[in-house]
């Protein structure tokens, strides 16, 4: 028998720049991630400023602050009385929540004063981007007393 017959049928596999698409694909996105993690670890030194950044965001500093941020421009904005028996509870998808200390204060703040305390909102603090009010009743707030 011919060896030359007997090498052309042995199987030899195709260069990767031969490979059909997601062969091929799938060889360059593992050849990028070995590549990855066999690289050397980085030897310069990081930037200060980018490592306390890394560290504010791990610790959720930065939370708190902007949490501190909000408390201040919702008193700001609805004023001490109304600011001493409610309290942010965070902003989700532009929607400012808002935990009230009774059922009356909720249902008067609903009832009378969303739309002018989202318009001054919106118009004092347009950053923000808060498109709707959601007052949340919460009685772990204390009770309004003489509001």
């Amino acid at each position: 028998m011919n060896t030359g017959l007997l090498t052309a049928l042995r199987f030899q596999p195709l260069p990767r720049h031969e490979w059909p698409g997601e062969g091929r694909r799938a060889a360059e996105e593992t050849e990028s991630v070995l590549m990855d993690r066999h690289s050397p670890p980085r030897t310069e030194p990081h930037p200060l400023g980018e490592v306390l950044s890394q560290l504010f965001a791990l610790r959720g500093y930065g939370r708190v602050r902007g949490e501190r941020r909000l408390q201040e421009v919702w008193r700001e904005i609805a004023g001490q009385t109304i600011a001493r028996h409610t309290r942010v509870l965070g902003v989700n998808g532009g929607v400012l929540h808002v935990g009230v200390a009774s059922s009356a204060l909720l249902s008067e703040l609903a009832a009378f004063h969303k739309h002018s305390l989202l318009a001054r909102l919106q118009s004092v603090h347009p950053q923000l981007q808060v498109r709707d009010l959601k007052f949340k009743l919460r009685g772990d707030l204390g009770s309004p007393g003489g509001c």
